[in-house]
């Protein structure tokens, strides 16, 4: 619950456009960037409540399409920090695979505690 209070803050906080609009698309918005994969984590259990709540709308009205709109920018930097993760847990599980072709104990045990440390995160 501790985890959801500052997720909570920042989605109240998203009605401020950046500055940076592309010409030819609508207003651009900044997300907040995922530190950790806990924070990703916490990011997408908010955002994705709230998503669900708008598209369970009948219609969906401009104002909730900007919502959405608003809402994607967490959203995606938010999935970009679970890919850098499962990217780095498959280096390592290669890493182990190799290590333990080579018979390397130390090795097989440094790249396998990476891969778990980083898999169990994605089993909460």
């Amino acid at each position: 619950m501790s985890r959801i209070v500052p997720a909570l803050a920042l989605v109240a906080s998203l009605g401020l456009p950046a500055v940076h609009a592309a010409e030819d698309r609508p207003e651009h918005y900044q997300g907040a960037e995922s530190a950790t994969l806990a924070e990703a984590f916490s990011y997408l259990e908010v955002y994705n409540e709230g998503l669900a709540e708008l598209l369970a709308r009948e219609d969906l009205t401009a104002s909730d399409l900007n919502r959405i709109h608003q809402m994607t920018y967490t959203m995606e930097n938010a999935v970009a920090r679970l890919r850098d993760e499962l990217e780095a847990a498959a280096a390592s599980l290669e890493e182990l695979h190799l290590a333990s072709e080579r018979a390397d104990a130390d090795a097989a045990r440094e790249h396998g505690d990476a891969y778990l440390g980083t898999l169990q995160q994605f089993s909460r």
